[in-house]
């Protein structure tokens, strides 16, 4: 399975959200994202809001479509996901992490 950009689940789009934006951070070398991971899939609508803060507009300038593109199709950060939901949030974060993969590869 591959990246679904046009997948408009709620779960599935907070999950590429996280990939992208620990991307940008990692890209312009600030702190990494990763230990926020586990928070962000329990608590988006607390978490997101800050993570999205901490990608500067310079370390979001890359990926800044990507970013608006994602969080544009999203109409409210749930407060919670349920165990399906993060499973979801989990393979997309996978799936969006490969694309990078295989585009820096290419």
């Amino acid at each position: 399975m591959s990246l679904d950009v046009n997948n408009t689940s709620v779960p599935y789009r907070l999950g590429r959200l996280f990939a992208v934006l620990e991307k940008a951070r990692k890209y312009a070398n600030q702190s990494d994202l990763s230990n926020y991971y586990t928070d962000a899939m329990k608590t988006p609508s607390t978490m997101f809001p800050k993570l999205i803060q901490l990608v500067s507009s310079e370390a979001g300038g890359r990926y800044q479509n990507i970013i608006d593109d994602i969080v544009d199709s999203i109409d409210k950060f749930p407060d919670k996901l349920s165990f399906m939901e993060r499973s979801l949030y989990t393979l997309s974060y996978a799936h969006q992490r490969n694309d990078f993969l295989e585009k820096k590869n290419d």
